[in-house]
């Protein structure tokens, strides 16, 4: 690959811009206004300092290095600003040093402008006096600035602050208030007293971006794009083997088996960026040898850093940490008390001053907190720490979630013998693949409930669709299924059902919710064909009579199908939905009567079922009891108001009470607010032409109400049926 691009080891400073675009998600808006609040401090006289604000790993660097490229890239700044970004690793005790480190940058990126020889001016200016010496190293920044701007990127301006201290940051704010010339761009963990303490000098200055870890749709895309990258780098290097491992890993994560991996990945690395980044990388090679060392190096330079964080806490709140470094999920604060032997009040208060201070997070599950560590990078230092002479926990999670135990089985027999350190790790995971259930299965069913508890139909049904093809029972497919047909996605519907059949052939729910796809895809001989073998299999499910009387009676076969209500009621009495049917059959043989009888005995059971009220005044309205046939419309729609039938249905007893432009009135509105619907209903136009035609009016009258009618069907965009 180009120098600098082995994806996750890259340096953003140092990479490819197109690079940098190509595996960039989630903050694209907030790239375009650093970039136009930086164009805007070039351009006039107004002056923006921007500070981003994260968790390591979460991607700070690799948007300032876009920003940065963005902004080196575009004609009109070009002659007119320069960027010194400064090393993070370096310190500054005074502002003096770090006007040095400015110098210093713009002299590497720009040698034919600044000159690092220049720099002796303000060595010698240092014999007078450390002021004398400020003074020279203003001028000379100025002077070689030439009418120029100047960005200044800063990473982890935390530290930075903290070296400066209050008299250099004080030197620092007077120096970009008396010479406005500099925009900043700076980076931190979390804020600090420097920026957010009402009395400090930076107080006010900067806009300050808190940035998110990535989501689960975030971090596909994210994975995509890098598997994207890798394959373009790959087909320019001419590794075609390489290309198409990385084309067929773009495709794969696009598929259900490929969101639910990206899921479970999501829990194992609290969406940080960086550790996305490292197992992308795990994910195209065959042999994890020569990718374990560098990644063990990433955490062992992070051990200190978080081992130094761990020393600024008490020690109730270092074991809190440590415990959640330990633990493979979000806890409690009732467990995380019970583990420590402290009381639930004492970890409470703990962990909210935790929270406060940017080490967990917490996310609610019903009435009680889930608490996790807010960097995963932490606990994978921490477990370095703890496991050195054993496999790395994330990693052998990392293979379980990606590959399934008889690929692993498979990559095993493949491995060389001198890659022992990967087959220590496969062997690992087919161990815990034996002894523990799939890593993927608990972030999928956490999806699951989250979406259905928050009435995300949609994302439900993804997750569902993850389960399915992750554990993929019969009842994982069955409840796939059940929630398709919910969205009326009966195709796909149908398709599960088939999965959930072919696995289990027995399976008589499945049978008879088949039945009811196939009868809203209007394939009624085979709804009716699935409804037979769901009953062979179980005769007395009163559901399954229930529903093939439905299919029978839209085959128009209506004796058979009050035949198979009666049957269901003969197994259940209190069936609601049988009743009415019931009643529908009746009616379709024109005994009314009965199918009056029938509704109002749905009603006893149920006096709050719409359908019922609806079918009541049907069948009032074929007796004549136009007026309570009205009513009973309206009790439907005061029941559901979204009920289209009810609506539509009660125009034609208006239109038969002579009302017509009540009628009239009615099916303006019911066009207006109940059209289109679910059902596709929009009234018998047939039967309402009848009625027009048998009012005993002239023939001028009938034509205007005709034309009426046709007019109204013909403004909601209908073609009157």
């Amino acid at each position: 690959m180009p120098d600098g691009e082995h994806i996750w080891r890259f340096s953003p400073g140092q990479t490819r811009p197109e690079t940098l675009e190509a595996i960039f998600v989630q903050r694209h808006a907030l790239a375009d206004e650093l970039v136009s609040r930086i164009r805007e401090s070039v351009l006039t006289p107004d002056k923006h300092h921007s500070l981003l604000v994260g968790a390591r790993g979460l991607g700070k660097t690799h948007l300032v290095a876009l920003v940065r490229h963005r902004v080196a890239a575009d004609d009109e700044l070009r002659d007119r600003l320069r960027i010194a970004w400064l090393n993070e690793d370096e310190s500054c005790a005074s502002f003096l040093e770090l006007l040095l480190r400015i110098l210093r940058a713009l002299a590497a990126a720009y040698p034919g402008e600044f000159s690092a020889a220049r720099l002796n001016d303000v060595f010698e200016a240092g014999a007078v006096g450390p002021e004398h010496a400020r003074d020279v190293a203003v001028r000379l920044l100025l002077e070689q600035l030439g009418g120029r701007a100047l960005l200044v990127i800063v990473e982890n301006l935390d530290e930075l602050f903290s070296g400066l201290g209050d008299a250099g940051q004080k030197e620092w704010r007077a120096f970009l208030q008396q010479y406005p010339v500099s925009t900043l761009l700076a980076t931190a963990q979390g804020l600090f007293a420097g920026v957010s303490r009402r009395n400090s000098p930076f107080f006010g200055t900067f806009q300050i971006e808190h940035l998110k870890p990535l989501t689960v749709l975030e971090a596909a895309e994210l994975l995509r794009s890098i598997a994207q990258a890798q394959q373009a780098h790959a087909r320019d290097a001419g590794d075609a083997e390489a290309a198409r491992t990385a084309a067929e890993l773009a495709a794969f994560l696009s598929t259900p088996q490929g969101r639910a991996r990206v899921r479970a990945l999501h829990h194992l690395s609290g969406g940080n960026h960086r550790i996305y980044i490292v197992l992308s990388e795990f994910a195209t090679r065959d042999t994890l040898d020569e990718l374990l060392t560098p990644f063990e190096r990433l955490l062992d330079e992070l051990t200190p850093y978080y081992q130094e964080r761990l020393r600024w806490l008490s020690a109730q709140q270092r074991r809190l940490v440590e415990q959640l470094c330990a633990a493979t999920q979000p806890l409690p604060v009732k467990e995380l008390s019970r583990q420590l032997f402290i009381t639930e009040q004492t970890a409470a208060g703990q962990l909210k001053k935790l929270r406060e201070l940017g080490y967990v997070t917490s996310q609610s599950r019903g009435r009680e907190s889930l608490y996790e560590l807010t960097e995963p990078l932490m606990r994978l230092s921490f477990e370095l720490k703890e496991q050195r002479r054993g496999p790395l926990r994330l990693i052998v999670d990392f293979l379980r979630v990606w590959y399934r135990s008889d690929e692993l089985t498979e990559r095993l027999s493949r491995l060389p013998g001198t890659s022992q350190r990967s087959r220590q790790y496969m062997e690992a995971a087919l161990l815990a693949a034996e002894t523990s259930e799939d890593p993927r299965l608990a972030p999928i069913r956490a999806a699951i409930e989250a979406a259905e508890a928050a009435g995300q139909l949609d994302e439900a049904i993804a997750a569902r669709e993850e389960l399915a093809h992750t554990r993929g029972t019969a009842l994982d497919w069955f409840e796939l299924g059940y929630w398709q047909a919910q969205t009326r996605h009966f195709d796909a519907a149908l398709a599960s059902y088939d999965r959930a059949l072919e696995l289990d052939p027995k399976y008589a729910f499945a049978w008879n919710n088949r039945g009811i796809a196939l009868r809203n895809l209007g394939r009624f001989e085979e709804s009716l064909a699935s409804y037979d073998r769901a009953l062979e299999l179980d005769p007395e499910r009163s559901v399954a009579w229930n529903n093939r009387g439905i299919a029978i009676r839209d085959l128009g076969r209506f004796e058979e199908s009050l035949a198979s209500y009666d049957r269901a009621l003969e197994l259940d009495p209190k069936y609601v939905l049988a009743w009415n049917n019931r009643g529908i059959a009746l009616r379709k043989l024109g005994r009314f009567e009965e199918s009056l009888a029938s509704c109002d005995r749905a009603l006893e059971l149920a006096p709050e079922h719409a359908f019922a009220w609806n079918n009541r005044g049907s069948a009032l309205q074929n007796v004549g009891r136009l007026e309570e046939s009205l009513a009973s419309y309206d009790r439907a729609l005061e029941l559901d108001p979204d009920y289209a039938h009810a609506a539509f249905n009660r125009v034609e007893p208006l239109f038969q009470l002579g009302r017509w432009a009540a009628g009239f009135d009615a099916l303006d509105r019911a066009l207006e607010t109940h059209w289109p619907n679910k059902w596709n209903y929009s009234g018998d136009v047939s039967s309402m032409i009848g009625t027009i035609a048998s009012s005993g009016t002239q023939p001028a009258v009938w034509r205007e109400r005709v034309g009426r009618l046709v007019s109204a069907y013909q403004t909601a965009g209908i073609a009157a049926r």
